[in-house]
């Protein structure tokens, strides 16, 4: 028996604003303890799945992204594996793990990620994590591949000029960011534009420009892995820095 650990990237950073995204994690382990894997007859892949429930639920359905940690087979070569989120609920969901071919896994771990973004943020929660970390993960909607931004995010604008407004010596950076779908020139232009958007906006609603730089950093600051959905859903966002 071999054990074989697999590292998949899987990237949480501080800079996520929990007074805007509600996150939960935890671990998952398939062992003997496990009811034994299924078999498709159709396919020929056999699969099993454990059930999870969140400690408390979520405002609204979730994002799940799985990562694994350690593979137990019995080869260490041509693995034939997947494992996948279903059945996502407010409230929790099923981790499906398959095999097929001649692989024969005796355990198999790792960690899932959970995160929905609330439907509100506040002028003062902004103002906290900028004074306890000094910058704030925002998610800003904006238009597919521009740099206009969509109507719904208008309450954020709204809440960061507040912010602002009540804090006059405040100064800070609007730094845009991306996910890596297209070329790295691209988002980078695509991410000064956004933050120049931000700014702009902030400034229609009345605060003074010179207290605002827009900076962008294109795909190069991911927090969350690009290989997957959820993860490049983090990665566009934008951060308040504080000066």
């Amino acid at each position: 028996m071999k054990n074989i650990s697999i590292i998949l990237a899987f990237f949480l950073s501080s800079m996520l604003m929990q007074a805007q995204t509600q996150i939960q994690s935890g671990s998952f382990n398939f062992n003997s303890s496990v009811a034994g894997y299924t078999l498709d007859k159709n396919t020929g892949e056999r699969s099993t799945s454990i059930e999870v429930t969140y400690k408390a639920p979520f405002d609204k359905k979730p994002h799940v992204t799985l990562s694994t940690t350690m593979v137990d087979a019995e080869n260490k070569t041509n693995v034939r594996y997947r494992i996948e989120a279903s059945s996502i609920s407010r409230n929790g969901f099923i981790i499906k793990a398959t095999t097929w071919g001649e692989t024969k896994i005796f355990g198999l771990s790792g960690n899932w990620f959970a995160f929905a973004e609330k439907n509100k943020v506040e002028a003062k929660e902004i103002l906290d994590e900028l004074n306890e970390v000094g910058h704030v993960a925002l998610y800003i909607n904006f238009e597919t591949g521009k740099s206009d931004i969509k109507p719904e995010s208008e309450k954020i604008i709204d809440q960061i000029t507040e912010m602002l407004k009540k804090n006059p010596t405040l100064k800070v950076s609007i730094e845009g960011h991306t996910d890596k779908v297209g070329s790295a020139s691209s988002n980078m232009t695509l991410s000064v534009n956004r933050a120049n958007s931000v700014v702009a906006a902030i400034v229609a609603k009345g605060v003074d420009k010179s207290r605002l730089t827009a900076k962008g950093w294109g795909l190069t600051k991911p927090i969350a892995d690009n290989e997957t959905e959820e993860g490049r859903a983090l990665n566009r966002r934008v951060e308040i820095v504080k000066n």
